[in-house]
């Protein structure tokens, strides 16, 4: 049995392994280890493909099987954060210059931001294989990129010393030539404005201020969920929703009588009896 787990287990870790590599390579060498066409499939994979199997192949809250990650009502909100990081780790890889100082520590903060993101993802769905196909990989990647904008804003310092003229873009600037142990919490303190910023814009779509903390716990059976109790009494060979509903606020649901399902009772409404 070990043997036949072994090659899925590295099929589903390999974007992981290749990500740590590298980045292994990077810090120590100062180039990357991995063959390129390898690291370009893997990063894709990690990225751009593996975040949206936790929204795509789980829709809907269920008591009964596979439930969704993201609560379907506030889906929207993880969506736009998860194409908020997409957006600024291949920005980050494929570019060749720096941005202006700004827009460059709104990068790294969304990158930050991406990590905190898939770390509560991975205690949310509390699933070793998912975290090693998903969160892990993206962790290591959006790592990697911090450290190659690090390297490539400090060789174009070199190159060119000009501070910005404007307020913010100078402070912007100054936050850039930190020391990474002294950088990196500041930009973690801008992930806070950021996702204020976030919000407010999804707010316009029909969002929640709470959303983004809505879609964990609005759900059944993960990490961080609150809806667990709805499940209690489900019968998962009947017509759940119809169960769950009548165990509801009874002004609401109106229970009419009890009722016999495979040998155990339950309480019925109008809905469930039809």
């Amino acid at each position: 049995m070990d043997f036949i787990l072994f090659p899925l287990v590295l099929v589903f870790w390999l974007p992981a392994l290749v990500a740590v590599i590298d980045i292994a390579s990077f810090i120590v060498r100062g180039r990357q280890f991995v063959n390129l066409r390898l690291f370009r499939f893997t990063e894709i994979v990690a990225i751009a493909v593996s975040p949206f199997a936790y929204i795509m192949l789980d829709t809907e809250n269920n008591c009964c099987s596979d439930s969704a990650v993201f609560a379907p009502g506030h889906l929207l909100t993880p969506v736009i954060f998860i194409l908020l990081y997409i957006t600024a780790y291949f920005y980050s890889t494929y570019r060749t210059l720096t941005a202006p100082p700004v827009l460059e520590v709104l990068v790294n903060a969304a990158l930050i931001l991406a990590i905190i993101f898939n770390i509560f993802v991975g205690i949310h769905t509390d699933d070793i294989f998912l975290a090693g196909f998903g969160n892990f990989p993206i962790i290591a990647f959006m790592l990697f990129a911090l450290i190659n904008n690090h390297r490539l804003f400090m060789e174009e310092y070199r190159e060119n010393a000009s501070t910005p003229q404007s307020k913010a873009g100078a402070i912007a600037w100054k936050i850039l030539l930190l020391k990474p142990l002294a950088k990196y919490p500041i930009l973690l303190l801008l992930c806070l404005p950021l996702t204020v910023l976030v919000i407010c814009l999804l707010l316009l779509f029909g969002q929640k201020p709470d959303s983004i903390i809505k879609a964990f716990t609005d759900t059944y059976r993960h990490g961080f969920s609150q809806l667990d109790y709805e499940c209690d009494k489900v019968i998962c060979e009947g017509h759940y929703l119809c169960t769950v509903a009548a165990n509801g606020h009874q002004n609401i649901v109106k229970p009419q009588r009890l009722g016999i399902r495979n040998g155990g009772t339950i309480i019925c409404n109008r809905q469930l009896l039809v």
